[in-house]
């Protein structure tokens, strides 16, 4: 059992063709086994719901070490093409940078107020929230291969439920900005 599923060219013929390149849903350059980023992410969930349930940092910082590590380093380096392991790979092909960055600084300010005693640590994490998502709109602002990705996720999340008039205007909008009519 591999932990790479196989790859799909652009007209869906499985392990054909070139792979795909590139960022947003189904473009990526290896696609992992789905039972490996389902392991991957309950190994993840695990640690986090730990540490929100008070675990000491000793304990949780060796279980994070010994289980999820491993599987991180695997990921990094085992992938012939794309040196992502499967859950940043994930995040960053289907969910928006913003709450990738909001849970990940929530969570640093959860463990942070779990570990040092704070006795209002909910509200750190949720100071932590807000700091992601200030880092990302201002990086995505200023970047703009980051507002092309992004816009690429939105379009297929709208394409895949229906509605066709906002997946319209994120195209439209994406063509003015290639035009240089529209700003990042």
């Amino acid at each position: 059992m591999s932990c790479f599923a196989q790859m799909s060219d652009a007209g869906g013929a499985r392990g054909e063709g070139q792979p795909q390149g590139g960022h947003g849903p189904f473009l990526r350059q290896v696609r992992w086994a789905a039972w490996w980023v389902t392991v991957f992410v309950g190994v993840t969930t695990g640690l986090l719901v730990w540490m929100a349930l008070r675990a000491t940092f000793l304990w949780w910082a060796l279980s994070a070490a010994f289980v999820w590590l491993p599987m991180e380093l695997f990921g990094a380096f085992r992938s012939p093409v794309d040196a992502y392991p499967p859950l940043t790979q994930i995040t960053r092909e289907y969910v928006p940078r913003w709450v990738t960055f909001a849970l990940i600084y929530g969570a640093v300010g959860l463990g942070g107020g779990t570990w040092f005693g704070f006795r209002h640590r909910w509200w750190l994490a949720a100071l932590g929230i807000l700091l992601g998502w200030l880092t990302t709109h201002f990086d995505v602002t200023y970047d703009a291969p980051a507002v092309k990705q992004e816009n690429a996720k939105y379009k297929w999340y709208a394409d895949k439920l229906g509605l066709k008039r906002v997946s319209a205007k994120l195209a439209a909008n994406q063509r003015k900005r290639e035009s240089g009519y529209l700003h990042s």
